[in-house]
């Protein structure tokens, strides 16, 4: 299957509406209520975290990171 960009699905989905029953429509909406996505804030944390935890391994990998030195 090819990339689609957006304007190809707002255009499929601006045909297919009409014919979209309600029920169905409204399953949707009832369906996005319930799902919560993360904030910009928790997007951002999360990303910071994870690089942190990956810089942290890498440091601690580094043969000259003197590592054993903290350790009293």
């Amino acid at each position: 299957m090819a990339n689609k960009d957006l304007s190809y699905w707002k255009q499929n989905a601006e045909e297919d509406y009409i014919g979209t029953p309600i029920s169905v429509l409204r399953y949707i909406s009832e369906l996005e209520k319930h799902v919560k996505l993360p904030s910009e804030e928790e997007t951002r944390r999360k990303e910071f975290s994870e690089w942190f935890d990956k810089a942290w391994k890498v440091s601690i990998n580094s043969p000259d990171n003197h590592a054993e030195s903290w350790i009293d």
